[in-house]
């Protein structure tokens, strides 16, 4: 609301003042500019990628044994794989236990099949635990 008050005014004093070419270009950059980022979530949500924040309602908890796991390093390369899927909110691994735990928004695109192919692809196998 704040954005569009300012940008109204903006283009209204322009308008009213008769500005010149150089201003209404650097106006209208400026307009583009702080219209994209403004809807820039909503862009990478169209164009299929990762969503910025997704909602934590209707949220799961997914258990998952990775395997091939051997130090710290592993664990935190497997965890910034999970953590940057679209849909996961956050991720909890453990290299020792190999284990993870997944809290993932299945309505915004979360694929585990897509995860389990990324980190097979990096050495890894990953499978829903069943013991549960």
């Amino acid at each position: 609301l704040l954005t569009g008050a300012w940008l109204s005014f903006s283009w209204i004093s322009c308008v009213r003042r008769s500005s010149g070419r150089a201003v209404v270009r650097r106006l209208l950059l400026r307009t583009l500019l702080c219209l994209s980022l403004t809807f820039l979530p909503e862009l990478l949500l169209w164009s299929g990628g990762p969503a910025v924040a997704p909602p934590t309602e209707g949220a799961q908890v997914l258990q998952v044994n990775v395997e091939g796991m051997g130090c710290e390093a592993c664990q935190v390369h497997v965890q910034g794989v999970m953590d940057r899927m679209g849909g996961v909110i956050g991720s909890r691994v453990d290299f020792k236990a190999g284990r993870a735990e997944l809290v993932v928004n299945k309505d915004w695109s979360f694929d585990f099949e897509a995860l389990s192919r990324t980190l097979e692809n990096d050495g890894y196998t990953a499978t829903l635990r069943s013991d549960l």
